[in-house]
């Protein structure tokens, strides 16, 4: 028997389809009037893309592949997150040289994504927060660490 969504072959004593789960509805012989426990009597699906039942094609029915899983997300939009989402956990560290580089890059990166109008406008978005977040705790850390430096130098002089 074979299923009535997918086409694909479901063995005997089986509730569901085992590929596209779609239930099983058995059918009734109609001249006994009794339950044969089969689905479908008909053809298997032949490889030239001919359905054996006109009302159904079983093309383009494989499981290949998936395309644009992730929403249609580009390498500039998805570069620009996770460089901002870095800037941001390394501010918090205090390497506040890396902080910069990396922040910069991320809006440099997050700009680019925006204006080619990539599908991962959102992730540039995030990026781009993220970065100006970090790249304002590094400036502050550095000019906390001038500003420190300069009272220490003024006080032992």
């Amino acid at each position: 028997m074979y299923c009535r969504k997918c086409g694909n072959v479901i063995p005997e004593g089986m509730n569901v389809c085992a590929y596209c789960g779609t239930p099983v509805q058995e059918t009734e012989n109609t001249a006994g009037g009794e339950n044969n426990g089969s689905v479908y009597r008909e053809q298997a699906p032949s490889y030239s893309g001919q359905s054996p039942n006109p009302s159904y094609s079983y093309q383009n029915q494989g499981y290949g592949t998936p395309q644009n899983m992730d929403g249609g997300a580009r390498g500039l939009g998805i570069a620009s997150m996770v460089l901002g989402i870095i800037a941001l956990l390394i501010a918090c560290w205090s390497a506040w040289w890396l902080t910069i580089i990396l922040a910069v890059l991320s809006i440099v990166f997050g700009i680019i994504s925006i204006q080619k109008n990539d599908s991962g406008k959102g992730m540039s978005i995030a990026g781009i927060a993220c970065s100006a977040v970090a790249l304002l705790m590094g400036v502050l850390v550095v000019a906390l660490g001038a500003a420190l430096a300069t009272w220490i130098m003024a006080l032992f002089s």
